[in-house]
């Protein structure tokens, strides 16, 4: 018997998280210049990631570009962007299908790079990383979630798409895209 798509929809938000991306391919070579800042998504509340990753759309130029993930604050207020993770290892020559994994655990773990042909083993394997809180006046956090670029400035036409999968851990949290 098959289930309506409406029934394999809920049945995927149950079993993967709720599934929040940035527009396709939105992710340009200007994106991924040295020292660049882009906010994927905005996040209000406590929120699990389940998943996250950028998936490339059009092929990278060979240059030795990292991306690290980070999280910034804006309540409670922050000074600075807190690096969720080590930045991956060069994402040169990355064709369309390759991601950019966050693998979740140790804040020193590096994201993964995952080359071709639109398949990938690389997940967060059940870890979870929670971000937000409400405090004890009942104020809830809010912010972004991000990408800062290093080692290298892509100088052709790329593109990607970042995607997150999440679950609420307060009442009223949510993610939306920023791009």
């Amino acid at each position: 018997m098959a289930y309506s798509p409406s029934t394999r929809a809920r049945m995927a938000d149950l079993t993967m998280g709720l599934h929040t991306q940035t527009a396709e391919g939105i992710l340009l070579d200007a994106h991924f210049t040295i020292a660049n800042q882009t906010e994927l998504f905005n996040f209000y509340g406590r929120i699990a990631i389940l998943q996250l990753f950028i998936e490339v759309t059009t092929a990278f130029a060979a240059v030795g570009t990292t991306v690290q993930f980070n999280v910034t604050h804006t309540v409670p207020a922050a000074a600075t962007v807190n690096a969720m993770n080590a930045k991956t290892a060069s994402c040169a020559s990355l064709s369309a299908g390759s991601r950019i994994v966050f693998v979740g655990g140790i804040v020193a773990t590096a994201s993964v790079v995952t080359a071709g042909n639109a398949a990938s083993d690389v997940t967060m394997a059940g870890k979870k990383v929670i971000i937000g809180c409400v405090d004890g006046a009942g104020i809830v956090s809010y912010g972004t979630i991000g990408m800062l670029i290093a080692d290298g400035t892509q100088n052709a036409t790329c593109g990607a798409t970042a995607h997150i999968y999440w679950a609420a851990m307060s009442p009223g949290a949510y993610v939306t895209s920023i791009l």
